[in-house]
């Protein structure tokens, strides 16, 4: 996997360079490589709305790292494939297809292959405890 950072323009006068920006992370898969991105926005409906135009999934918030580059390295799959979360969940693709279909777990957008985000899937097992 390979992150990159998306930087912020140096102008203090342009948006997503002042001091009431927070930083966020979105990931990207294409031609089966997948990527993470760090880049500043105003607030969430900003960095939605940046991610959209990209096609990526919006992570959440990058953690605060003092003394380092903002890019985190990835520790663990931040999607997966239909195999990997009907076996996580213990369920049938046929439960899968129908739990996507009510929005219950998300999927990535504009990818061929069906991923499964992680975050969706921790939400889905908090939800069902």
């Amino acid at each position: 996997m390979k992150s990159i950072m998306q930087n912020a323009p140096s102008d203090e006068n342009l948006p997503g360079s002042s001091a009431g920006t927070k930083t966020y992370q979105a990931i990207h898969i294409a031609d089966g490589k997948v990527r993470q991105l760090t880049f500043q926005a105003v607030d969430l409906p900003d960095a939605q709305q940046f991610v959209a135009k990209l096609g990526c999934g919006l992570m959440g918030e990058a953690p605060l790292v003092t003394g380092q580059s903002n890019v985190v390295p990835f520790e663990r799959p931040d999607a997966f494939d239909v195999r990997q979360t009907c076996h996580k969940l213990g369920i049938s693709r046929s439960s899968l297809d129908r739990l996507v279909r009510r929005g219950k777990l998300s999927r990535l957008p504009d990818t061929r292959k069906i991923l499964i985000t992680r975050r969706s899937i921790e939400r889905y097992l908090a939800r069902a405890a």
